[in-house]
């Protein structure tokens, strides 16, 4: 239509037909090129969406194979610390089997590296015996300074022969002098399988059934119903075995 216009000279049709081509043509163009772009920013959305979802799963995998080590550590702990406290208590329960009364030989001790003379040191471990076969231990407002005042000694110095001869300080003394003495009760006497833990506490002298427990299992290996349970099978098998 272009040519026929131009041979016959009809340059404004020409011109106008032209027009309208190059602007068809132009708007072609720009539509390819909003297509282009539109392709191209989809292809760029899903390459990033793709990317953070990569992301966020390289997390959650990191994630859970920290948890699952965690996991793992906490498992071999928690197996390795009950093995622990299984031969703790194995070893609890032999020595109280098999438990006898020594008297303390003070005289082996280093005399040149002795805080208090030797008859000083003899004479508040006497008294210190003397005290624990009347029980004073059950007396849970008992203080250090309410011990040394009962012997009329300093202190020092019954701190020092608590550390030489019996436990590393006043309260691991006193709290082993308390569980021995309830897990006694506990073996000996059947009426204290019945009892609860709480009444248990106070009676042996902690204030508290937290601490108790506590207590009870550093010292022992397991736990006060733990111990309880041991006895009332033990108490079974000797029924059916006599």
């Amino acid at each position: 239509m272009c040519d026929l216009y131009k041979e016959t000279n009809q340059d404004e049709k020409f011109i106008a037909l032209n027009e309208d081509y190059v602007t068809l043509v132009d708007q072609d163009e720009r539509s390819r090129k909003v297509v282009a772009d539109k392709l191209l920013n989809s292809l760029y959305d899903k390459q990033l969406e793709s990317e953070v979802t990569e992301q966020k799963n390289s997390q959650i995998i990191a994630w859970l194979i920290a948890f699952s080590l965690s996991l793992v550590i906490i498992l071999i702990w928690y197996i390795y610390n009950k093995k622990q406290n299984q031969k703790k208590f194995e070893a609890f329960i032999h020595d109280l089997n098999n438990k006898t009364i020594d008297k303390v030989d003070t005289s082996e001790a280093d005399n040149s590296k002795r805080y208090i003379s030797e008859e000083k040191e003899k004479s508040i471990m006497q008294s210190l015996k003397d005290l624990e076969n009347a029980q004073f231990y059950l007396d849970e407002n008992i203080s250090l300074t309410g011990l040394s005042s009962k012997i009329g000694v300093n202190q020092r110095y019954l701190t020092y022969v608590i550390k030489q001869h019996l436990a590393p300080d006043f309260a691991t003394y006193i709290n082993e002098l308390r569980i021995n003495y309830i897990v006694h009760c506990i073996k000996s006497d059947p009426k204290f399988l019945l009892y609860k833990i709480s009444y248990l506490a106070q009676y042996c002298g902690f204030a508290s059934h937290s601490r108790f427990s506590i207590n009870f299992k550093k010292i022992t290996g397991t736990t006060p119903s733990a111990f309880i349970n041991y006895v009332k099978e033990e108490n079974e098998k000797m029924k059916k075995e006599s």
